[in-house]
């Protein structure tokens, strides 16, 4: 299949990332993704561990399963099609460090202290892990659909693949959205309409594997513009589902792993930093990360990203409000 070479440029770009591009999946189809068996679990060191948001894991049918020794949607090819440096691997993960053995639930939560947001420039989950596991030899903990279907595509024992040297210690999750693009780059915008209550939301083309029940409504209907890693960018919000599965998310990580605080990095006013933090500072970090603060190349999540509702727990999945964040963004 063809590809067009701005869309390989920009691929190489993002590199542990997606690239936007409107072609089909190179499974070939062009229908929207019916609803998976939906479970309520999450797999911590071989356990199934509960979570108050549907989840599609590598166990169960039509979940993304990044073990697989071969690609995805086409098991003839082996290795990644377009690989990552040092990505040309049977296997897109590892185990983390100290763990070639396996690690009991006792140690991984002794280990585990980051969880790294990313945004996927798919926009799709479905696209989202052809990119990584097909063609790039990456690989991701999570995937979030624009429907708030929370795919997990490795036990969060293992080493994926996602954020240089965050990987060791960190769990990393890929939210379905277009992206943020330098103000005066409109070509994210055809991906957004209003709908007929005037009310702003995604609705991704057929051939990128959409989840059904489209369109997606956001959970903001502004634009978001932000100085990151000192350039700036602009980008509409996450949907209202993708939020409300990342509070139950981010509720589940910081009750099982001790280490992992319900807190950002943070600039001298208090909001939240909006710059790389540096090799030091960035491994040794207790809490939830922006793709950004680990690598000064990168921007994702993105301005629009809403650290104070992600950081305060969530009452909707049986928590009591704590003290909130001010986001680094502006509509």
């Amino acid at each position: 299949m063809t590809r067009r070479t701005a869309t390989w440029a920009l691929i190489g770009l993002l590199a542990a990332g997606c690239a936007t591009n409107d072609q089909a999946p190179l499974g070939g189809s062009t229908e929207a993704i019916e609803p998976q068996p939906a479970s309520f679990v999450v797999w911590v060191a071989g356990e199934p561990r509960p979570i108050e948001t549907k989840t599609v894991t590598f166990r169960d049918p039509g979940g993304y399963d990044a073990y697989l020794e071969t690609c995805h949607f086409d098991p003839s090819q082996v290795l990644p099609k377009r690989p990552s440096a040092g990505c040309d691997t049977v296997k897109r993960y590892r185990a983390r460090p100290g763990g070639e053995d396996g690690m009991s639930p006792t140690e991984i939560r002794e280990r585990i202290h980051q969880f790294v947001l990313h945004y996927d420039v798919c926009i799709t989950s479905r696209r989202c892990f052809e990119v990584l596991h097909d063609l790039r030899g990456l690989s991701v903990h999570f995937m979030l659909d624009l429907d708030g279907t929370l795919y997990q595509t490795l036990d969060l024992a293992e080493r994926a693949r996602h954020a240089g040297f965050a990987n060791d210690a960190s769990i990393g999750i890929e939210i379905a959205h277009p992206g943020a693009f330098p103000p005066g780059n409109e070509s994210w915008r055809k991906y957004y309409r209003d709908d007929a209550d005037g009310r702003r939301v995604i609705d991704p083309p057929a051939k990128l594997g959409p989840p059904e029940g489209g369109p997606f409504v956001l959970a903001r209907q502004e634009d978001f513009r932000g100085v990151i890693n000192g350039s700036p960018y602009v980008m509409a919000d996450f949907t209202e589902g993708q939020y409300r599965a990342l509070e139950a998310l981010v509720d589940f990580l910081c009750r099982e792993f001790p280490r992992l605080r319900r807190e950002a990095p943070r600039a001298a006013d208090g909001t939240i930093s909006p710059d790389f933090l540096g090799r030091d500072a960035g491994e040794s970090f207790e809490g939830i990360l922006g793709h950004w603060h680990v690598s000064e190349r990168k921007q994702d999540p993105g301005p629009a990203m809403d650290w104070d509702r992600i950081l305060r727990t969530s009452p909707l999945h049986g928590g009591i409000s704590g003290s909130s964040a001010s986001p680094a963004n502006s509509p």
